[in-house]
């Protein structure tokens, strides 16, 4: 039975104020391991998780790269346990690294009395499992948020899923469609369970730019409806019928596409091919590199209209991040993102995976760029209301606590 977040915010209200009010009974000390840090946005998610967490009581340790979000302003202890763990060097060279920064973050850990070992599952493989074992070793359990279950057209290893599924003591995933998604890859789950959704970014900045100061700081046109593709651009996030779309526009020319994030080179050299293919104007820009903080805050800002073409999705911190700073997004109507968006109250949707519904999609929000902003607005206060920090944080002590109590729910 999965705890659910939505069902059980009074429970978690009360268990919470109890946290806080317990001054005879030592904090729980929790360690949060993140070797992915800015690389991929994650460090977002983890310190809002982390201040979340230690607002109800916990202390929270965590384990970061050296490229990472941590100012010395958090609520948490962060430790620096891994580095240079991305970049052109061989994977068994990356790999060793990854080795050195685990055993370095799983005995520091240990030795600071952490009952739980809070981990982060993007694509089952050996180092999830060697994570999940080696804090098993070392006596602690471990908390699994599993991100996504499967990549497209990629297939988690089977044996490294099942020895880090077999391995952890509980599960959090952020909907109903993620938990039935690992049940139809594993049959039945025999440990504790949580629904709980990702939370907004609604405190990850100091500054959010206007529209206008984003575009003056980027150097891009103010008249043009502009769009936005952000962040990875893997086959699943659907960037190519994006551009294929954008070639439908022909005629037009009061629009932009931008794209912005870091890609391999084949990855950068095939999506070029796709723009001189579908963009004789000139209206597709790409910035295919890392995207710093402040960079990516105002690439977020200086658009009318984020699209989320995804061909699968689990979760989308994109939708997110654009939602919370309050910008009108477009999302493919795949069931974790049409949710996201209250079931299209709070967003735009197309066909999935289809090229001609995206295009009508586009054109349609051109022609009504003078409400995008209030979709946008209408969107921020949904991401603030429904995934809101203080009810995560409880939701998630609750389940720590059942966790370290060896309760399956």
């Amino acid at each position: 039975m999965a705890i659910d977040l939505q069902r059980d915010d009074e429970t978690c209200g009360r268990q919470s104020s109890a946290a806080r009010g317990s001054a005879s009974m030592p904090p729980m000390t929790v360690a949060i391991v993140d070797p992915l840090g800015k690389h991929g946005g994650f460090h977002y998610y983890v310190e809002a998780l982390a201040n979340a967490l230690a607002a109800q009581g916990t202390r929270v340790l965590v384990y970061v790269t050296e490229l990472t979000g941590v100012s010395g302003q958090e609520k948490y202890e962060p430790v620096v346990s891994f580095a240079h763990l991305y970049g052109p060097e061989s994977t068994l060279v990356r790999g060793w690294r990854f080795a050195q920064g685990l055993v370095k973050a799983m005995f520091s850990a240990r030795l600071n009395r952490a009952l739980v070992v809070s981990l982060h599952i993007f694509n089952f493989d050996a180092r999830d499992a060697a994570s999940v074992w080696l804090a098993r070793l070392l006596g602690m359990k471990t908390m699994l948020t599993i991100h996504d279950v499967e990549r497209y057209g990629k297939k988690g290893h089977r044996l490294s899923r099942c020895l880090t599924l077999a391995g952890a003591s509980g599960y959090i995933l952020h909907s109903q469609f993620c938990l039935d998604a690992l049940l139809s890859v594993e049959g039945k789950i025999n440990k504790p369970v949580a629904i709980i959704p990702h939370g907004h970014y609604g405190k990850s900045f100091a500054h959010i730019p206007t529209r206008a100061e984003a575009r003056s700081f980027l150097r891009l046109p103010e008249e043009p409806c502009t769009f936005l593709f952000f962040g990875n651009s893997r086959l699943e996030k659907g960037l190519d019928l994006l551009i294929k779309a954008c070639g439908r526009l022909r005629g037009r020319d009061d629009w932009r596409l931008i794209i912005a994030g870091k890609m391999k080179p084949d990855q950068q050299a095939y999506y070029a091919g796709l723009v001189q293919a579908h963009d004789p104007n000139g209206f597709i820009g790409m910035d295919a590199r890392f995207v710093p903080d402040e960079e990516a805050v105002a690439y977020y800002r200086a658009a009318d209209l984020v699209v989320i073409p995804y061909r699968i999705c689990y979760e989308s911190g994109v939708t997110i991040m654009a939602m919370t700073l309050g910008v009108a997004v477009l999302v493919s109507d795949l069931p974790p993102l049409v949710e996201t968006i209250a079931k299209g109250q709070a967003g735009l949707t197309f066909a999935s995976d289809n090229v001609d519904s995206l295009a009508a999609a586009l054109e349609h929000a051109i022609e009504q760029r003078p409400q995008l902003d209030m979709i946008g607005a209408i969107g921020q206060k949904h991401v603030e209301s429904e995934r809101d920090w203080e009810k995560i944080g409880a939701a998630t002590q609750q389940f720590l606590q059942q966790i370290v109590a060896g309760v399956r729910g």
